[in-house]
């Protein structure tokens, strides 16, 4: 039953019990209230598409600073971000990471990771953006790596074409 057949139907039992019925029917209504948490679900698909997003624009955000500071390489921070229409920072864990090839050269690699911080809540995909902006996922429960499954424009597993 949807919310709105739930109070429908919640309103003719009302409307066709007796008052000693209602107050029990509203004291079960209010002890079911208050024993069930009051979830916000978000729909996966568009919020791991807003991750990707907001990752992409990270990505670009970095290689354009390389290209601005050739010296110094890659920033040692990372970029701050909107998250769009969804508080992906409430669902995932965003980690920035940066290495050198040569102890005294610059910042010449640079990791974002981005974890789910809840699997059950239905946010089951890491991903990880490394240098020239390529993204990669997995659903395993650790970070993805580049060994992992690239994602190709258009998000595929969002339409189940990655599972095959």
């Amino acid at each position: 039953m949807d919310y709105w057949s739930t109070c429908l139907a919640l309103a003719v039992c009302l409307f066709f019990i007796s008052n000693h019925w209602r107050v029990i029917l509203g004291a079960c209504s209010l002890i079911g209230t208050l024993l069930f948490p009051n979830v916000i679900r978000v729909p996966a698909a568009p919020a791991e598409a807003s991750v990707i997003s907001t990752l992409g624009q990270l990505a670009q955000s970095v290689e354009t600073y390389r290209k601005e500071h050739p010296n110094q390489g890659y920033p040692a921070t990372p970029p701050s971000f909107s998250s769009g229409n969804y508080s992906v920072e409430r669902y995932f864990e965003f980690r920035y990471l940066t290495s050198r090839s040569k102890p005294d050269g610059p910042t010449d690699g640079f990791l974002i990771q981005v974890l789910p911080v809840w699997r059950q809540c239905g946010f089951v995909r890491s991903f990880t953006a490394v240098n020239g902006g390529q993204i990669y996922f997995t659903l395993e429960e650790r970070p993805a790596t580049t060994t992992d499954k690239p994602l190709s424009p258009g998000f595929p597993f969002l339409s189940g074409e990655a599972a095959r």
